[in-house]
């Protein structure tokens, strides 16, 4: 995967090969990227599978801190959840396809509970009366990650890791600063002060080239649309020059 850098000079120079000189800031590139990104995913047919489909670009917080919150905060029935936990944090925006959220994994620390996908508060409370087994659930309200805790005897998280497809690693990584610097036990270590430019741009290797084509596309027909809006600019330019 290129980094954030080499991705917008890609397009710059696209762009200046179909004669677009005009400065574009990088940093209107890469959210035009991410816009682009983010229609296609949510569009892809193989929703279902793009979680085995994509091979790069997932990043991992792998010591998520949960608090309790009460049962209300999620319009849960007090019958059906015992206990709600929700992440300390607010996650970094993640990519979605058109079922929520591209998360690969949400584990208990020690990797013995592996939690699934619920998706809405309204989904868990109909699962959790049809469910008698042993599964665990989750779901994403306000990029915040919440784990209902259905019985009296399920052990409550306090920490958890969660791997998903953040939509850009910078933000991961002052994430993981944020709460390594509030942690003493915690090992972690980020390179606060590497360029944002320098991270590694989250972008599926298969759509890599469909979105710098989009991007060129999206503004050579800005420039001719307002090219066309202005036709006699030059012309009134040099009469009033006269």
């Amino acid at each position: 995967m290129p980094s954030i850098r080499q991705f917008v000079s890609d397009v710059s120079n696209q762009l200046k090969a179909n004669s677009l000189d005009d400065f574009i800031s990088p940093k209107f590139i890469y959210s035009l990227s991410q816009s682009i990104i983010a229609d296609f995913l949510k569009k892809d047919t193989s929703a279902n599978r793009l979680s085995f489909k994509i091979i790069e670009g997932w990043s991992e917080i792998p010591n998520l801190p949960m608090v309790e919150v009460d049962v209300t905060e999620c319009n849960l029935g007090v019958i059906q959840c015992k206990k709600l936990m929700r992440s300390k944090y607010q996650l970094p925006e993640m990519y979605e396809s058109k079922f929520g959220g591209l998360i690969k994994q949400v584990m208990a620390l020690n990797l013995a509970t592996e939690y699934k996908n619920i998706f809405s508060p309204k989904q868990w409370e109909v699962a959790s009366k049809r469910e008698f087994g042993n599964d665990r659930y989750y779901f994403f309200l306000n990029n915040y990650l919440y784990i209902p805790i259905k019985g009296n005897n399920q052990a409550s998280p306090e920490i958890v890791r969660i791997e998903a497809y953040f939509k850009n690693k910078w933000d991961v990584d002052q994430l993981i600063y944020k709460i390594s610097s509030s942690c003493a036990d915690c090992k972690l270590s980020v390179d606060k002060c590497k360029p944002f430019l320098d991270y590694q741009m989250v972008i599926p290797f298969f759509l890599e080239n469909d979105v710098k084509k989009e991007i060129v596309n999206y503004l050579l027909k800005s420039k001719q649309i307002v090219e066309d809006a202005l036709p006699d600019l030059n012309n009134l330019n040099k009469t009033n020059q006269r």
